[in-house]
């Protein structure tokens, strides 16, 4: 092969490495205040038309909630659990020892509260009403434990380890000869 040839191979692929480098870069902008004025200008109106399309959504969402007439109807508590999180709720009222069990959490959750009322409390001069929720908790496991029949403790994860994933949470479990019959829990 000659070097003419030679040369015209290895120009022709310089010519077709570059042809194809100025195809497949970013194409560059260029780098004038006007050019990036225009672009931001672009991007506030996508913005704004985002926000403009939610907010048109979320009215859409109200209309047709007012239009149920919502303030007229009632929800199962346990139709609201399922409804928003897929998880059932075994009704109370199918255990034998319901009225016994509710009973006891009444008079439990009633004497909480008349100790959380009283001027000594220790929820008296909190900062922020929300930092007063764990004393409630602590009162009403407290109360429950001290009832016959009654144990209140944090949950266990199926494994048996104490689960914990913020307040309220805990367990209420019926320890009475009855419990076992109908799994009051």
């Amino acid at each position: 092969m000659t070097k003419q040839r030679i040369l015209q191979i290895v120009f022709g692929a310089l010519g077709v490495a570059l042809l194809v480098f100025v195809m497949t870069r970013e194409p560059k902008k260029p780098a004038l205040p006007r050019w990036e004025m225009q672009e931001e200008l672009l991007k506030q109106a996508e913005v704004s038309r985002k926000k403009q399309l939610q907010q048109e959504a979320d009215r859409a969402l109200v209309k047709s909630l007012l239009m149920e007439k919502l303030n007229e109807r009632t929800f199962d508590f346990s139709l609201v659990v399922e409804a928003s999180s897929d998880k059932r709720v075994i009704p109370l009222k199918q255990m034998t020892s319901a009225p016994r069990v509710v009973a006891l959490m009444d008079a439990a959750v009633r004497q909480v509260i008349s100790e959380m009322n009283a001027p000594n409390s220790p929820i008296k001069g909190l900062g922020r009403i929300n930092e007063g929720s764990r004393f409630f908790e602590d009162a009403l496991q407290r109360v429950l434990d001290e009832m016959e029949g009654l144990r209140c403790e944090f949950p266990k994860t199926r494994e048996g380890e104490i689960h914990r994933s913020g307040y309220p949470d805990r367990s209420v479990l019926e320890t009475s000869e009855d419990a076992g019959k109908d799994g009051a829990r």
